[in-house]
């Protein structure tokens, strides 16, 4: 991925923060390293898996391909994963004889459920009433800020295979923590 800045709404000192005269370097030190305990893959985190927009194809490995159509052949091709008759659509491919390539990828997030407990800053300031079910805020590392922008969908705690739901980024993600943010906060709906 080419190498491209994050967005920091907030200039780079600690000046824009209200309580940054009481914040001394050693107590914000203290409060970035809290935050990096919980964020550790040891911390409070949850395996989740980001999903990403792909144009990549590869050909349909249940039929065989037929170039002059652009398409299959409606022929099966043995050891495929699903068998079908001679003439018929491919159940896998529906006919097209690609198959569009999801890329994903596992990372730990910190995940809350609970719309109370969202930390509320500046994009993400969601009093609005219909923030509760169905959505989920996620913390993490600002370095995975691409990541998380480039996500399609993501699936939130992979542990739980009854919460293995579809959840789309609705906001931004933003940076926070004491100049230089270290982290960012994503607000996901379930799709």
């Amino acid at each position: 991925m080419p190498c491209q800045s994050i967005p920091n709404p907030a200039n780079d000192s600690v000046g824009s923060n209200p309580y940054a005269s009481i914040l001394n370097a050693s107590v914000r030190q203290e409060f970035s390293n809290l935050i990096d305990v919980l964020v550790s893959d040891a911390g409070c985190t949850l395996p989740c898996k980001l999903f990403y927009s792909s144009a990549k194809c590869i050909d349909c490995e249940n039929c065989i391909s037929n170039p002059m159509i652009g398409g299959s052949s409606g022929v099966y091709q043995s050891g495929g994963p699903i068998p079908f008759g001679k003439g018929m659509t491919c159940p896998l491919c529906v006919g097209k004889g690609k198959i569009h390539v999801e890329e994903s990828e596992e990372l730990n997030l910190v995940v809350i459920w609970d719309s109370k407990e969202f930390v509320k800053l500046g994009l993400n300031k969601f009093d609005h009433p219909k923030v509760a079910d169905g959505f989920a805020q996620t913390l993490c590392r600002i370095e995975w800020y691409w990541k998380i922008m480039n996500t399609e969908y993501v699936i939130l705690n992979l542990c739980d295979e009854c919460l293995n739901q579809k959840y789309k980024r609705i906001t931004i993600p933003e940076p926070c923590g004491f100049c230089p943010p270290k982290y960012i906060l994503t607000l996901w709906q379930l799709q």
